[in-house]
């Protein structure tokens, strides 16, 4: 929505920017402020380092850009190409960085590198204005190339080279927000599509500004929602956590049922398989009882435990669903692969015995506590209590099932 209404805002800003000239023009400014603060707060350095990459290349390319800027004027010189081509490998490794500490030498040096990057294409915009010598011209030739289709860029001012570091920089981008489920990335490969429209419109300082303002907002409500998927998200099983499962029970009312599960001897499972496999043990159990019926929305309570919330529901109504992923969990064979696996594949005849003497399929079960508001379980804390001695009788009772 926000990039959306940047592009709409900067077709009309003829209409927009005579009632808004200062703040449209302090914008990115404000946003950059503002936003790399609260990112600073939140230790997010690739947020960090967006902000300052967006709010130096605007800067830049005001002072270099002449207005207007027609695409004979960008093209001759170093300065424009130059930065759209480091804008996306810049935000190509700033992705990269990990979250956590800001001052880390591998946040240092990434911004060491984009900056020397920006300063170079300004000592070679500031030679060519001075000397236009023929190595620093066939720097610009090489920036400016065609090599592609005339169609591929008859549409803007972006030069060939540019639109292809963009789009690499794009897939990049989608394909590590689609791995590592990060909003951050996500949001840095929205704003390279800001990014696009604003270098499309450099000398145009309305557009151009609206656009770089665009693409600030886009990477300030990824660092909130990056935040909050932390805050409420479980990191390896990709359910709510225990703080949204608290929320959540807080704000039911009336009738609603709730289940606490328990993976069945899963510390015993740990010590003799390691953590790792234990560790997909979960995400196997998540992923099913992601997919719980009824209205049920599944969360992850704490270790080996998780809980399951039917809103408007008695414990009746519920039970058939967690019986149908109880089911599931103990019907999907998990495979156990061997420590001492080879590197390498081995021959036919060696590997069906690898497979034969370390590979192996386990069971994997749980037991399921249920219980529903009413009567003596009139608070959350009531009503969980209650899940978890039910949870307690099917434990003791056999595992591997339901007890209300």
């Amino acid at each position: 929505m926000i990039l959306l209404g940047g592009f709409v805002l900067s077709a009309h800003s003829g209409w927009v920017f005579p009632r808004f000239a200062t703040l449209i023009t302090a914008g990115p400014f404000i946003l950059g402020g503002v936003i790399g603060v609260v990112a600073l707060w939140f230790r997010a350095p690739r947020i960090i380092l967006a902000c300052a990459l967006v709010v130096l290349t605007q800067m830049i390319l005001t002072h270099f850009t002449p207005l207007p800027a027609r695409a004979e004027n960008l093209g001759a010189g170093v300065i424009y190409p130059a930065l759209t081509i480091i804008f996306p490998a810049a935000m190509i490794i700033f992705s990269t960085q990990a979250r956590g500490r800001i001052f880390t030498v591998g946040a240092l040096w990434r911004g060491a590198l984009v900056t020397g990057a920006l300063g170079v294409a300004i000592g070679i915009e500031i030679e060519i204005g001075d000397t236009a010598g023929l190595p620093i011209k066939n720097v610009e030739a090489l920036l400016n190339a065609k090599f592609l289709p005339p169609f591929f860029d008859a549409w803007t001012v972006l030069p060939q080279p540019a639109l292809v570091a963009f789009a690499l920089a794009g897939a990049w981008l989608c394909v590590r927000a689609a791995m590592n489920r990060h909003v951050a990335e996500a949001a840095m490969g929205i704003a390279l599509i800001a990014a696009v429209g604003a270098f499309h419109q450099v000398g145009h300082p309305p557009r151009e500004d609206i656009l770089w303002s665009s693409a600030l907002a886009i990477l300030g409500i990824g660092l909130i929602q990056d935040s909050h998927a932390m805050a409420f998200i479980d990191e390896l099983t990709g359910l709510a956590g225990r703080r949204a499962l608290t929320m959540d029970m807080n704000a039911m009312g009336g009738r609603y049922a709730a289940a606490m599960l328990d993976v069945d001897h899963f510390k015993k499972f740990n010590d003799t398989y390691g953590h790792d496999t234990g560790d997909q043990v979960l995400k196997m159990v998540a992923s099913k009882m992601a997919a719980v019926g009824g209205g049920g929305r599944a969360y992850r309570y704490g270790g080996e435990e998780f809980t399951v919330l039917f809103p408007a529901s008695r414990a009746a109504d519920a039970r058939r669903h967690l019986e149908a992923v109880r089911t599931a969990i103990a019907e999907t064979p998990f495979r156990i692969r061997a420590q001492n696996r080879p590197k390498k594949k081995p021959g036919a005849t060696t590997k069906q015995k690898k497979k034969k003497s370390a590979d192996r399929n386990v069971t994997v079960s749980i037991s399921i506590g249920l219980a529903h508001r009413g009567g003596g379980a009139q608070t959350p804390q009531d009503v969980l209590k209650r899940a978890d001695t039910a949870l307690y009788r099917a434990k003791k009772t056999g595992r591997n099932r339901l007890c209300v």
